[in-house]
């Protein structure tokens, strides 16, 4: 490689490759050597586009002075069949679409890849941001950039993931769960060292994951946008609603889902700070009222509402929940009841969306349309 490293030395457009940097990410300078770049150039050159594909995807790097980069947020939980372009800046992929990376196979749980040991669980799909470097390339170290702005740039980036992470627990409802993100160059075989820093979440990786829910491009889509569009007070409102929602649906047991699935219905109809002894009745009525468009609907989701929530307080006050509830009549297994909150909760999450505002909870059930 000597030889070939002294070439690359004399060529004056290779100089940011002997000691400069790239950049990718928010604050990541990468520093480059020549013998970094003689060991890419070899290795192109022995695949399908021979030397001169090496020598010609180079010169274009350098010139360029770009290149194409990806924010990427690992979930587990959902499972796309195909490229779903969710809004204009984002994109749902099915995990195996990525391009190769470390990271990638990390978390596909490729032996090898991890070393921590522990077992975790495996990605399976992708939400992406596309995005452009620019300059990517840089000489020397004196180069600076408005470190602010660039945080604050891929704050809001992340932030977006989130939001769409959570609203796609409408769906099914499921439980998407983030388990870490990177960046990384869109073309995987990019003369550019790609060293970069990954942030892993514990709770993704290590949480046991759920049966995957059905999955519609088309609704998922629909309710990411009306989601997006929420003016700030109603997305803070349904934050706690929706992430308690999802640990719901993630727990493994009846107990802890119980007391989750009940926080989330809570914050959801008692957010107006109203909060006197019968949340039990008013919980029941309010969800009834604004759920169902006809006495019968009302009265199902009335009697439904009231028996998931007295599960909720079994679970808090003892600890333990029945098998089968309620007592009397119209037993179900415990299970069934929960999952059939899970939805009726998800349900009234949803109703919320597609209207855009919070409902006007006691002109609702006066008789009024329910929205203030």
């Amino acid at each position: 490689m000597t030889a070939l490293e002294r070439i690359l030395r004399e060529e004056p457009s290779l100089k940011c490759f002997d000691g400069g940097y790239s950049r990718l990410g928010p604050m990541n300078r990468n520093r480059l050597e020549l013998r970094q770049l003689a060991r890419w150039l070899f290795s192109q050159s022995l695949g399908p586009d021979g030397p001169h594909g090496a020598v010609d995807r180079l010169s274009e790097v350098v010139s360029r002075n770009e290149e194409k980069a990806f924010l990427i947020r690992a979930i587990n939980g959902l499972q796309p069949t195909e490229k779903v372009e969710l809004t204009r800046d984002v994109v749902l992929l099915p995990f195996s679409d990525l391009p190769p990376s470390f990271p990638k196979d990390v978390f596909l749980g490729i032996p090898g890849a991890f070393s921590s040991g522990y077992p975790h669980a495996r990605a399976t799909a992708a939400l992406v941001v596309p995005y452009t470097v620019s300059p990517v390339l840089v000489d020397n170290e004196s180069v600076t950039w408005d470190v602010d702005s660039l945080r604050e740039k891929f704050r809001r980036r992340e932030e977006t993931l989130e939001d769409v992470r959570r609203a796609l627990t409408l769906i099914g409802p499921s439980a998407p769960c983030s388990m870490g993100f990177w960046h990384q160059y869109a073309d995987w075989r990019c003369p550019i060292y790609q060293g970069v820093g990954m942030g892993q979440d514990a709770a993704g990786m290590y949480h046991a994951a759920k049966p995957l829910a059905p999955f519609s491009s088309e609704d998922a889509k629909d309710v990411v946008n009306k989601y997006l569009s929420l003016t700030k007070s109603v997305s803070d409102a349904l934050t706690v609603p929706i992430d308690r929602l999802n640990e719901c649906i993630r727990r493994q047991n009846n107990v802890d889902r119980a007391i989750d699935l009940g926080i989330a219905l809570e914050a959801l109809i008692l957010s107006d700070g109203d909060r006197d002894q019968n949340l039990h009745y008013r919980l029941a009525l309010r969800g009834a009222w604004f759920f169902g468009k006809s006495l019968e609907e009302r009265e199902e989701a009335l009697f439904e509402l009231r028996q998931i929530y007295d599960l909720r307080s079994i679970a808090v006050h003892s600890g333990h929940l029945p098998s089968k509830w309620p007592k009397r009549s119209s037993q179900r297994p415990t299970d069934e009841w929960l999952a059939k909150g899970a939805t009726l909760c998800a349900n009234l999450i949803r109703k919320i969306v597609d209207s855009g505002c919070l409902p006007d909870w006691d002109g609702l059930v006066l008789g009024s349309s329910g929205h203030d």
